[in-house]
């Protein structure tokens, strides 16, 4: 998506649980690939304590010739995409 949009610029903050899958590999990958960025995207980890906390699910849009902003929360913990994913 970045290369499809010059101008396009992200900021993420990934979760991480305790007992999640994520790896120091998988780490690894994001940090090469807000390297290879050019400053257009920024990523923040941020590690929950225990299993039972729990993050909020949320985009944030804006525009740079505009100062309203668009804030869209999901209502499952992945924004509603497994069900698209799977085609359903």
């Amino acid at each position: 998506m970045l290369d499809q949009n010059r101008g396009l610029k992200a900021s993420v903050i990934v979760a991480v649980y305790p007992a999640c899958a994520t790896t120091q590999a998988d780490l690894g990958h994001l940090h090469a690939l807000v390297e290879r960025s050019a400053d257009r995207l920024t990523a923040h980890i941020w590690p929950l304590e225990t299993v039972t906390d729990r993050s909020i699910n949320a985009l944030c849009l804006s525009s740079k010739d505009s100062d309203i902003v668009h804030f869209v929360a999901g209502t499952s913990e992945d924004l509603g995409v497994n069900p698209w994913k799977a085609g359903t």
